[in-house]
């Protein structure tokens, strides 16, 4: 009922459009019918006297001035119906471009500071069935001109939605007006699916009203009532962002519309969708619908981009850091996780500052996150407020595993977010939590600052609320977490669930003795049972293995950053006990490996938690692995559990280790090839077939 009255609206509206535009042309024929009558009159009211009096004999004789009389009113008023509706394309075009690529500029200018220095997201394009097309990694833009279909995968902060803003800006430029008026051009429509609420069953009205009412935000309501028309034509590119950010049944839900929308008139529709990277491995299937299209999925940034990125913002002469800047970051333990971009962004807003500079992913975020609530609170609240009530939002969406916030239509944004945060409540770290006041003046004052610092981000239609990006998101929570906890109670097991496992390394950032957070967590695995069913485990076998492939994350991350700490006070007496915390975690990891029927659980663990962790995963125990200040013993289990983990970082930094010379070690390398298994032959063979080219070479 409610979808044929919308029908009936706009049918009704454009039916009054076609009307004020046949009034025009009616007029302009009157003022064209007046005119020849005026210029010939001496013949035309001859003309009309004889109509009157002798009809048949006047019309076959004088037919061509009769003709002249009434055809050139008719001429005139076709032209005029014509030119008012190319006229009224052109404006609505125009309107349009010029909305969207103000929206575009305004968003890369706020969240994009890479992009202004002129780096660019690349990737790498695959096929429907998973090979790669190309070996090489190209530009985004090229990229989406290349494929009519597309699935963009990337993990947080890898700069999927900067890269679909990206594409949007050249797409709306002024250049690009001509073709998308002639027809040659698809219309780009930007879709923030946060907000796009999905049913349970693919309903493909209710998705094409959605993009109509996103057009309509940035045009006038003529062209929203075209965009049927142009979705049925496939005239359109529609820009998909953050499909992830619905929930699972959604998801599959909304892929088959789109892939439906795609497939319109032959598939002249071109469709681009992003969509994260851990999500995707965690559960493929909800993207079954889009198996035809294309996938491509995002690089971390070079070496030099970094650099590059880097030497534009120059360190104050007070804190200059001595060497280069690669040095730098590897002293500091940066060098890997400044290649995400979001990453890099964070120590960008940190490096022009006198701050000394941070050693470790986390101790980055810990002071990012001090470094934007400093700024929020400029505008009246205490730095601490801000803190908490961000951290709260964080942690509200991490606990209900949203992206976004809804709000309400017509509802203020302070009230919105106080209220659902008061409904759905913040996670807590440990049984003894405080209590949590909200204000909505208060929080509507932080979040319209959050807003204008670039820490938040709202869907065009306003409807929902989001952190700029999921790293942001989890930096705060991972505050949150450090802010709630007393250091004494236990902890919750709903912090081993898959959302919680960043917020949980970042909320170490903040921690003097990495080895209590990872102690604490792995009590867990005292009561595998109730861990297991508040985490959403399926056994108690399960919950051992999570619980241990978490704290071995928060463990080995901290050591990490303890080494290139080496020379700070009393770092030598905490990384002596944080070795003893990680001596206890590897001898678990072994009596795990000695039952041939957990050995697997524990292995999907760890590939589960490196999914959420990233790279750093991989980077921090290969240091450790090699670093001569841990017992060659705990090395050597390190090695072994990387090729138990047997993902394509882990099995490299596995093949790089072939050339120890410790005996110890050496069998450890063994050991991991073996457990690894057929995964590690392609690592194992491209190893020796580099080794043979630099021997021709030579």
């Amino acid at each position: 009922m409610g979808r044929r009255s919308r029908k009936s609206v706009v049918q009704g509206r454009a039916s009054r459009h076609r009307v004020s535009r046949s009034l025009i042309a009616l007029l302009v024929g009157a003022l064209a019918f007046a005119t020849v009558v005026a210029v010939e009159r001496a013949t035309v009211l001859p003309l009309a006297q004889m109509l009157v009096d002798h009809p048949d004999e006047a019309v076959t004789r004088d037919l061509p001035l009769a003709a002249q009389v009434l055809l050139v009113p008719v001429a005139f008023a076709v032209a005029a119906f014509i030119v008012a509706s190319l006229a009224v394309r052109v404006i609505r075009l125009a309107v349009y471009s010029r909305a969207v690529h103000r929206h575009a500029r305004s968003y890369l200018a706020q969240h994009a500071p890479l992009y202004r220095l002129g780096i660019q997201p690349r990737a790498v394009r695959f096929a429907a069935d998973g090979q790669a097309r190309d070996r090489d990694s190209q530009n985004t833009g090229e990229l989406f001109e290349r494929s009519r279909t597309l699935l963009l995968l990337g993990g947080p902060g890898a700069g999927k939605t900067v890269a679909v803003y990206a594409y949007l800006y050249e797409l709306t430029r002024r250049r690009q007006f001509l073709p998308l008026f002639l027809g040659r051009a698809p219309l780009p429509i930007f879709v923030s699916l946060a907000s796009y609420q999905s049913t349970t069953e693919p309903d493909h009205a209710a998705l094409e009203h959605f993009i109509t009412r996103q057009v309509r935000l940035f045009s006038t309501a003529g062209l929203g009532w075209s965009v049927p028309r142009l979705l049925r034509l496939g005239k359109v590119c529609l820009l998909c962002d953050d499909l992830d950010a619905l929930d699972a049944p959604a998801r599959t839900t909304t892929a088959t519309e789109l892939e439906a929308l795609a497939a319109a008139r032959h598939g002249r529709a071109r469709v681009l969708v992003t969509f994260s990277m851990p999500a995707y491995l965690a559960a493929p299937r909800a993207l079954a619908p889009l198996r035809g299209f294309d996938r491509a999925v995002l690089e971390a940034l070079g070496e030099g981009d970094v650099v590059r990125a880097l030497r534009r913002n120059r360190r104050p002469a007070s804190v200059r850091p001595e060497g280069n800047t690669s040095a730098t970051l590897q002293r500091h333990q940066l060098q890997v996780s400044t290649q995400l971009p979001a990453t890099l962004s964070a120590l960008l807003a940190l490096w022009p500052t006198e701050r000394p500079l941070p050693t470790g992913r986390a101790q980055l975020f810990a002071e990012s996150v001090d470094l934007w609530t400093d700024e929020v609170a400029r505008d009246g609240a205490s730095s601490e407020r801000v803190r908490v009530m961000l951290g709260a939002l964080a942690a509200t969406q991490r606990r209900l595993d949203l992206r976004v916030v809804p709000v309400p239509p017509g509802q203020a944004l302070g009230k919105a977010v106080t209220a659902w945060i008061e409904q759905e409540g913040p996670l807590m770290p440990a049984q003894s939590s405080g209590e949590l006041v909200l204000v909505p003046q208060e929080v509507e004052r932080v979040c319209q600052s959050a807003l204008a610092a670039g820490i938040l981000v709202r869907a065009p239609d306003g409807h929902a609320l989001a952190f700029a990006h999921a790293l942001l998101e989890a930096a705060f929570a991972g505050a949150w977490l450090r802010m709630a906890d007393d250091g004494l109670g236990r902890i919750t097991p709903e912090l081993l669930r898959p959302q919680w496992v960043l917020p949980l390394l970042l909320w170490r950032g903040g921690l003097r003795e990495p080895g209590d957070l990872a102690q604490r967590v792995f009590r867990l695995a005292d009561t595998p049972d109730s861990t297991a069913a508040r985490a959403g485990l399926t056994s108690s076998a399960e919950a051992a293995a999570t619980t241990l492939a978490v704290a071995l994350a928060l463990l080995v991350e901290g050591l990490a950053a303890l080494l290139a700490n080496s020379d700070t006070p009393d770092a030598a007496d905490v990384f002596e006990v944080g070795q003893q915390h990680l001596r206890d975690l590897l001898d678990a990891a072994q009596r795990t490996l000695a039952r041939p029927d957990d050995t697997e659980v524990l292995a999907a663990s760890l590939r589960a938690v490196e999914r959420e962790a990233g790279a750093e995963l991989v980077a921090n125990m290969t240091d450790l692995a090699r670093s001569a200040r841990l017992a060659r013993l705990a090395r050597a289990h390190l090695i072994m559990l990387l090729g138990l983990l047997a993902t394509e970082r882990a099995l490299d930094a596995v093949v790089a280790l072939l050339a120890e010379t410790d005996p110890v070690l050496r069998q450890a390398v063994s050991q991991a090839l073996t457990l690894a298994g057929a995964a590690a032959l392609e690592p194992l063979r491209a190893a020796l077939n580099d080794a043979n080219e630099r021997a021709v070479r030579r």
